[in-house]
């Protein structure tokens, strides 16, 4: 059991980090865009993702990294240096919008609701630029003149179905509808999130 169980967390590091590198390949991504949106980034693409394919706490983990190191490591290609405010909406915005999609979504079994789920975690990702950017930088703008400056996140909303795309793509290629159950086995929604890993390997077994 002990070795399973090492197994399981050997997976689960690999899973985090593969898809949190994910996040930060997209994050260096975009498509050049005219006034005032300037750039349609990419980002969205993989956090919109995770939230669908993951459930909350590791889709919380790998939104927050992915998040943080893509703002980053964006920050410092393109020559503008370390940016604390970028950074702290990048983890307000994307680190919280993973886990927000994932929790409305649910198990993944209804399309509707999944559409749902990624349509109310984009609109938090621009509400939460907007609250930390807004303080922070846009402090003598009218909330209208900050809303068009966040026009580069209210465009991800184009997004949405792109995303969803590749999600029934993953879900139809490995027949799940979690990531998780690559790692642990199929998974009920009524297990709780804070459940062990060897206390769902032992439901997935059921």
């Amino acid at each position: 059991m002990t070795t399973s169980l090492q197994e399981s967390s050997s997976k689960v590091i690999a899973f985090v980090s593969i898809f949190s590198a994910l996040i930060v390949v997209f994050s260096l991504l975009s498509i050049p865009m005219p006034q005032p949106i300037a750039y349609l980034g990419m980002a969205s693409i993989a956090v919109l993702m995770v939230g669908l394919l993951y459930r909350p706490k590791l889709a919380l983990v790998i939104c927050l990294i992915g998040g943080f190191l893509g703002e980053l490591i964006t920050d410092l290609a393109f020559g503008y240096g370390v940016i604390p405010v970028y950074l702290l909406g990048a983890i307000v915005a994307r680190g919280i919008e993973g886990p927000l999609i994932s929790i409305l979504a649910g198990n993944g079994e209804n399309k509707v609701r999944d559409f749902g789920a990624m349509l109310i975690g984009t609109a938090w990702e621009v509400f939460g630029y907007i609250l930390i950017g807004w303080p922070l930088i846009y402090s003598y703008m009218t909330f209208g003149e900050v809303f068009i400056a966040y026009l580069w996140v209210v465009v991800d909303v184009i997004w949405v179905p792109v995303a969803y795309i590749i999600v029934i793509a993953v879900r139809r290629n490995y027949n799940i509808l979690k990531l998780e159950e690559l790692i642990y086995g199929k998974l009920r929604e009524d297990v709780p999130e804070s459940t062990t890993a060897q206390e769902v390997q032992e439901i997935g077994s059921e």
